[in-house]
């Protein structure tokens, strides 16, 4: 098993219709490689309070892809920022220790400015998240006073394994083409600006 980790943040985030989706993750198509999620944390930081009350919420939930979604939003496309987390000890040579990911160019990406495009052919998305997170956003003019630091999903293995041998065990597991989406399921409010920042832990 390989260990990797990526870490990104968005740009300021400041269009987004319901459903819009800010992170997208795709084990490529094709890949005969399963990648196993360990462990994910996205937080959603308010930079700019909405005008209006409002829910603000967002989800972690599992698709099927076809095709990547497009970046132009201005978006990320987050190959290299992809990290390793164990070394092929088996390997002779130190330049050949260090092991690479399965994801190629646009599997893994997070908004720009906007809400992201999906591509030609849209993901087939579960009708219920693997994870949300919700709350009421007084606003702006609002006489209530309130400490909002950030709106955050974070989930990680709920069986961590005790054998070494076996860490892919209670692991969210994806096939070639199986991925998950972080979205805006509520529309956001006038003037709402939001960053969004996500740290991914896996194995292939």
């Amino acid at each position: 098993m390989k260990h990797f980790h990526v870490g990104a943040a968005s740009g300021l985030i400041a269009v987004a219709a319901a459903n819009g989706v800010l992170f997208a993750w795709r084990n490529p198509n094709a890949s005969p490689v399963k990648q196993y999620i360990q462990r994910v944390r996205f937080g959603l930081a308010i930079t700019t309070p909405a005008t209006a009350a409002q829910e603000l919420t967002i989800e972690l939930v599992k698709a099927t892809f076809v095709d990547n979604y497009t970046g132009a939003d201005g978006s990320i496309d987050l190959l290299t920022a992809i990290r390793h987390r164990s070394l092929d000890k088996q390997r002779v040579l130190a330049s050949s220790q260090i092991p690479v990911s399965a994801a190629t160019s646009g599997d893994i990406r997070i908004a720009g400015t906007a809400a992201m495009t999906a591509g030609a052919t849209g993901p087939t998305i579960d009708s219920q998240p693997w994870s949300r997170r919700g709350m009421f956003l007084p606003a702006t003019a609002s006489a209530i006073v309130i400490d909002i630091r950030e709106l955050v999903i974070e989930w990680g293995n709920p069986a961590p394994p005790v054998d070494h041998e076996v860490p892919d065990q209670g692991c969210m597991q994806l096939a070639a083409n199986d991925g998950f989406l972080v979205r805006m399921p509520i529309a956001a409010g006038a003037a709402l600006v939001t960053r969004l920042y996500a740290e991914v832990e896996w194995l292939e």
